[in-house]
């Protein structure tokens, strides 16, 4: 495939009435790669040129209906960027100068035709290179007006104004129209050096000059570019925060001769942000509150607690004789019983209470899990067996130890376990495993009780969070247990996953990491009895 075939045909109008001449003209143009059309009069060309525009024109000097002259402005009047050739004859050649001030691209004598036909290659490149500069000129502005529009429209989103400062006459030079309405100044405010520092300083916030005065003049002497947030008082009494960044021009001796820089309003952001803090505060104020009212709270309830559980203890026990009726011994226990659970819910409240505040200080040391797991089982053996529940133990053997406190690793333990026998139905089964990688050991907790809704597992771990699997039956406790384990797990560096499907059960799992820390060589293993 040749060149020919791959570049499109050169448009062109050609505009004479000298029919053999146009018939030569487009015969000998055809070979360089040009379709040339052609009308006999100005009014024809005009049409021609409105429904079939073309880039390149080719005026006769003589027309049947107007002057080629005439024409070719017209022309130039509708289309500027249009491309012209005009045609002389040896007679008309001071037209020539006419069509030349006119705005034509170039002129060409017919003749002689020989010489006419000649030249007329070098003529129509030049033309056709003319015009391909006029393009990549209008190429380049069009592309100069879309980046200009792009910015203007970044900097109207992004509210930021732009200045520049002569720092030998110590004033402003220039404000963009942004800037200024920013400062609600007008543009007149800065003829004639009218706005210098020292008009630059009135509007500021007191407390802000001193550091606005010393970062934005390079004083620190550390870099030539500078940032700095500061206030400034509006005219309805309001106030704005304002973000400045200012670069240093430095002459050849090392002096800084200009700057130049953006200012963006951050009032929104500001406020928010102090806002923010406030509501922090607050609720910081009202943690602090809470925390003191729980501490003040366990202990009075504590007292109280502490002298029924010890009597009931005595009475239950008759360890000053017979109580007389067997009614009494039974209210006794019962007595005896609630205080405990009531003891235990206090310091349930108390634990949480601590662990959000952050106060919960770990005792680290070796701890094996094995035989802590199946301590815990034995304490809460009893609660299984009254439900009729079935517990299996899969203990993985020889388990490394984990650097980790007893007590809370205890605390976890029995929170599950007693988690499985509130919620898993009579006769049901309960499975405990622990399994370990090279990464961490991970305890299970499986039972096949009703199972947990799929929405309700992420407010599952909140505190004082309880579902009830059946509103009839009415389970002990106010929704701390899976809090208390998840918050001891993860101060742990560990973490707490539950899986669970309606009518099939739930499964717990706890992922206890190693600890890359260097075990105290005095610290000895154990398990909490």
């Amino acid at each position: 495939m040749t060149q020919d075939i791959l570049t499109p045909p050169i448009r062109a109008l050609l505009v004479d009435n000298d029919l053999q001449f146009a018939k030569t003209l487009t015969s000998a143009l055809k070979p360089l790669g040009y379709a040339v059309s052609v009308e006999q009069t100005a009014a024809q060309a005009l049409t021609h040129q409105e429904v079939s525009p073309t880039s390149l024109v080719i005026v006769n000097h003589t027309l049947p209906d107007r002057p080629g002259i005439s024409l070719i402005k017209e022309f130039l009047s509708k289309y500027p960027d249009l491309q012209t050739v005009y045609i002389t004859s040896s007679k008309t050649e001071k037209l020539a100068a006419e069509a030349l001030r006119a705005g034509v691209t170039c002129y060409i004598n017919k003749d002689p035709q020989e010489v006419f036909f000649e030249v007329l290659p070098a003529i129509l490149e030049r033309t056709l290179y003319r015009a391909k500069i006029v393009e990549r000129q209008k190429d380049l502005a069009d592309k100069l007006k879309q980046s200009q529009t792009r910015l203007s429209q970044a900097v109207n989103v992004s509210e930021i104004g732009f200045w520049e400062w002569d720092d030998v006459l110590d004033r402003a030079t220039y404000y963009s129209p942004e800037l200024l309405q920013l400062n609600e100044m007008k543009e007149s405010d800065l003829y004639n050096g009218a706005w210098s520092a020292q008009t630059d300083m009135k509007h500021l916030h007191p407390e802000d000059i001193q550091d606005y005065q010393y970062k934005s003049h390079f004083h620190d002497g550390a870099s030539d570019r500078f940032e700095v947030e500061f206030r400034i008082f509006k005219k309805d009494g309001t106030i704005a925060y304002l973000r400045e960044i200012g670069q240093a021009i430095r002459n050849s001796a090392g002096e800084i001769i200009k700057s130049y820089g953006t200012v963006q309003d951050i009032t929104k952001a500001k406020l928010a942000e102090i806002n923010l803090k406030a509501a922090l505060n607050e609720a910081e104020k009202a943690n602090r509150t809470k925390a003191s009212f729980l501490a003040t709270m366990s202990h009075e309830l504590r007292t109280p607690l502490n002298a029924i559980l010890g009597f009931s203890e005595i009475l239950a026990g008759q360890y000053f004789g017979p109580l007389g009726k067997e009614k009494y011994l039974d209210y006794a226990k019962d007595i005896h019983n609630s205080g405990k659970n009531l003891l235990s819910l206090i310091s349930d409240i108390l634990e949480i209470s601590s662990l959000e505040a952050g106060e919960q200080n770990l005792n680290k040391e070796d701890v094996y899990l094995s035989p802590l797991v199946t301590t815990c089982h034995q304490s809460l053996k009893s609660s299984f067996e009254q439900a009729n529940i079935t517990v299996s133990l899969a203990l993985a053997e020889n388990l490394p130890p984990i650097l980790a406190d007893a007590r809370a690793l205890q605390q976890i333990v029995l929170n599950l376990l007693s988690n499985a026998a509130k919620f898993t139905p009579k006769n049901g089964q309960v499975k405990i495993t622990l399994t370990h990688s090279k990464e961490a050991i991970t305890l299970s907790v499986q039972d096949n009780g009703p199972g947990i809704a799929d929405e309700h597992l992420a407010i599952l771990l909140k505190p004082f969070t309880r579902l009830e699997s059946d509103p009839l039956v009415s389970q002990e406790g106010i929704g701390l247990g899976l809090s208390i384990i998840k918050s001891l797990t993860e101060a742990h560096g560990g973490q707490l996953e539950i899986k669970s499907k309606l009518g099939k059960g739930t499964t717990v799992h706890v992922h206890l990491p190693y600890t890359c820390l260097p075990i105290s060589g005095t610290a000895r293993a154990r398990y909490v009895e």
